[in-house]
């Protein structure tokens, strides 16, 4: 089975057709974490520079939610909007040269209809049984996207553990989307880090993992 394939079997387990934003509520059984949220560290600093500090705080919550995940994410999934294959090709590049990323292993372009236009797609693949990289590196990217960094991980990458349909979804700084196709299967991730919810979305979720 492609890459391709498995991505969306496991999309469809979620009641999914396609990627829905937002993740969480585009599937039925979901935790959503506040990941930004510190009263003790600031954003910027006095220099109007990113806080490190902040930073150090973001990564190492995403770090170990997404490291809790058991098995480990098998697929790496980047989607991209593009005008035309110049552009595709350069933003493909950007986040290669940024995230240290080997070539994706498989492409999926296709044209979607966003608020009545159309729009050009690009799934960028990748088997991560096979590919070496910095996870790490790329947190901190989609981290410090909206706050200055590259605007081409905010929001667009997806990890995929396909064999007991789970997806995270770090779309920047403020937060992280956990969906699944059966609640057991993050309900010890529910339970281990069920501080750190989103408390606007808390009553929605304990409605789900409480029951």
């Amino acid at each position: 089975m492609t890459l391709l394939n498995r991505f969306y079997n496991t999309l469809n387990n979620f009641g999914m057709q396609d990627i829905e934003y937002p993740i969480f509520y585009s599937a039925k059984i979901g935790i959503r974490f506040d990941i930004g949220d510190s009263s003790e560290l600031e954003v910027y600093s006095k220099k109007h520079t990113i806080n490190p500090l902040y930073i150090e705080h973001c990564l190492n919550k995403t770090t170990q939610i997404l490291g809790s995940l058991n098995p480990e994410p098998d697929i790496l999934a980047i989607l991209l909007y593009y005008v035309d294959e110049n552009e595709l090709e350069k933003d493909i590049k950007t986040v290669l040269s940024v995230a240290n990323l080997q070539p994706p292993h498989e492409i999926n372009k296709k044209e979607i209809i966003e608020d009545d236009d159309v729009c050009n797609t690009a799934l960028l693949l990748w088997d991560l049984s096979t590919t070496n990289f910095s996870k790490e590196n790329l947190l901190k990217e989609i981290i410090i996207s909206d706050l200055g960094g590259e605007h081409l991980f905010t929001a667009s990458v997806f990890w995929i553990c396909s064999d007991n349909k789970i997806m995270f979804h770090l779309y920047d700084d403020r937060g992280a989307d956990l969906v699944a196709s059966e609640k057991s299967a993050i309900k010890d991730t529910y339970v281990k880090f069920n501080k750190w919810i989103l408390d606007y979305d808390r009553e929605k979720i304990e409605a789900v993992f409480e029951d």
